[in-house]
């Protein structure tokens, strides 16, 4: 699903990956760890497609990717579910069954009754839920997720969580989650990577 080989990202004079190798199987539940500016990120971007790498191969195998990143990125103009549901017209599902999938999943996450709402009236942590149903909305094969859920209350964390586990074993979903909590890692991945000054330890 996922192969890293010998790849290096530098931005200028910055190495920010240095020669890092691994994999990640189809349905593998990968958390990966490390302080601020290891490489984290660039990792994710690298597998959506967003960064090249300076040298070294990324190989990718899957036909629907779902990114939640560390902040919410809603389009302001839409609704929430209007947000939700951009993935699904944008791979030419009709607007009917596009917005049934886009309530039943905000219904899911629990969001019922903010589906016209605007971003800007959303509280932070309804715009993460928002963005994760955007992203689950595809049925995504390969899930990457960068720190979505941080500050939010624990208790809703816990209920994403719960959501979320039973969502990707239901799917067969590959995911790739990075926190800086290996409480949140240990608790969703079967593996941990973790990385220093931009190779794996």
């Amino acid at each position: 699903m996922i192969e890293f080989d010998r790849v290096t990202k530098k931005y200028k004079d910055l190495t920010v990956l240095d020669d890092v190798s691994f994999s990640i199987s189809r349905g593998e539940v990968v958390g990966m760890s490390g302080q601020s500016g290891v490489g984290k990120s660039t990792i994710l971007k690298l597998i959506a497609g967003i960064l090249q790498p300076s040298s070294g191969r990324v190989r990718i195998q899957a036909s629907r990717l779902g990114y939640v990143f560390q902040e919410s990125r809603l389009i302001s103009w839409k609704t929430a579910l209007g947000n939700v549901t951009l993935p699904l017209r944008a791979r030419g599902i009709c607007p009917y069954e596009a917005s049934a999938t886009g309530r039943r999943l905000m219904d899911w996450l629990g969001l019922h009754g903010f589906e016209d709402t605007f971003p800007a009236r959303l509280s932070g942590g309804m715009q993460q839920r928002v963005a994760l149903a955007r992203a689950l909305a595809i049925k995504p094969d390969l899930l990457l997720m960068d720190e979505p859920f941080n500050g939010l209350d624990p208790h809703l964390k816990d209920n994403i969580f719960n959501l979320l586990e039973k969502k990707i074993e239901k799917d067969l979903t590959t995911v790739l989650y990075v926190s800086h909590y290996l409480e949140e890692l240990s608790r969703l991945a079967s593996r941990t990577i973790h990385f220093k000054g931009g190779k794996l330890t």
